[in-house]
């Protein structure tokens, strides 16, 4: 995927103007600031809700945020070039430019990994297992290594230069791999937002009560819309991070993009961990409710006799329970199970006759 060797190779070193010097302190800044986020939300907003930090969907969150602090780690790198007032190539350049590939990698896969575990929750109830949960962060983060090191040490061609080198202001993937820039890099983040704006509108449209789908016996509970609604802020911010680096990206390749545009654009983008930060305390809340559930009074399900089954609490509308709405968690780590007395169907069953597995009694 290598351009041809007439290419030029890239330059060893670019001088900033003072505006260019001013625009890379500012992307520089706002990538600080990210990482900063992100380490006060571990030290000291930590979340709280026990139930959101034993679902697969947590894990799937620090694995973004830690994506998020690879990203802006490379950003940080800035700060070197402005002392320097410009950037050089060599080993510094070398780690910037793969810090920021596997960031950005990294964030468009968890992002993905998120919109896809959302949408198999709300639409067919598909739960992961623990096993299917290591192994998805396993390989995901083995395919953003292996990206990233392929280009640098199997495509990477001596006449054409460094792999990661001088890309305009600071360093990324050199301009000579221009191919390798498209398919390893910008591919995946416009088949994220695409795929993901896909779901999302689907998942939206369910949110809203536009599109009726038959999941299983109980259908969706009020607890999963209420989160899921919150987790389509996750899509949307990054399309809506992400897209106009991407976009800029590909127009540099024809044309002259003004620096205004680009420092823009990278403010935008390191923002990213900054705003994921926020969104995992937004989230995180909708999570705190769970952690207070009550059996429900009736059975949603129409049964003449008793025995095992599982679940979906959703109290009748009216009822005391309906007022602090169903708790019923995304993951098939707290799943509950319950056994049903003989009963006819509709019948009031005492929170206390009810058995069930959950190590709270009658709160699961």
């Amino acid at each position: 995927m290598t351009t041809s060797s007439s290419a030029n190779i890239a330059p060893s070193t670019i001088h900033y103007d003072g505006s260019e010097t001013a625009g890379v302190t500012l992307v520089a800044l706002t990538a600080l600031s990210s990482i900063l986020a992100i380490f006060y939300l571990f030290a000291v907003q930590r979340p709280k809700a026990k139930t959101f930090k034993t679902t697969h969907i947590f894990g799937y969150f620090m694995c973004l945020l830690a994506g998020n602090v690879i990203q802006t780690a490379g950003t940080v790198i800035d700060f070197e070039w402005i002392a320097r007032r410009g950037a050089v190539d060599g080993f510094a350049c070398s780690l910037q430019g793969g810090l920021k590939q596997a960031g950005d990698l990294s964030a468009s896969f968890w992002s993905l990994i998120i919109s896809v575990h959302i949408f198999l929750l709300l639409f067919f109830q598909i739960r992961s297992n623990q096993a299917a949960f290591i192994t998805v962060i396993v390989v995901t983060w083995s395919l953003v290594l292996l990206i990233v090191l392929v280009g640098r040490f199997a495509i990477q061609k001596e006449d054409l230069g460094s792999y990661f080198g001088i890309s305009g202001q600071w360093c990324w993937i050199s301009g000579n791999y221009q191919q390798e820039r498209i398919f390893l890099e910008c591919f995946f983040e416009l088949l994220t937002i695409a795929i993901s704006f896909v779901l999302y509108t689907l998942i939206l449209l369910r949110v809203r009560g536009s599109t009726v789908i038959s999941i299983g016996v109980t259908g969706i509970n009020r607890s999963m819309l209420e989160i899921a609604r919150k987790m389509i802020w996750y899509p949307v911010s990054y399309t809506a991070i992400m897209l106009p680096m991407t976009l800029i990206r590909i127009l540099q390749f024809k044309y002259n993009v003004p620096f205004v545009l680009i420092t823009i654009s990278g403010i935008v983008l390191n923002s990213m961990g900054l705003v994921n930060a926020i969104l995992v305390i937004y989230i995180s809340r909708a999570f705190k409710r769970l952690d207070k559930g009550i059996l429900p009074q009736t059975s949603e399900l129409h049964r003449e006799y008793g025995g095992s089954m599982d679940v979906l609490r959703d109290p009748p509308r009216g009822s005391p329970a309906f007022e602090q709405e169903d708790k019923h968690s995304l993951d098939d780590s707290l799943a509950v199970r319950v056994d049903l007395p003989i009963v006819p169907a509709g019948t009031y069953v005492a929170p206390d006759s009810w058995k069930t597995s959950s190590p709270g009694g009658r709160k699961y």
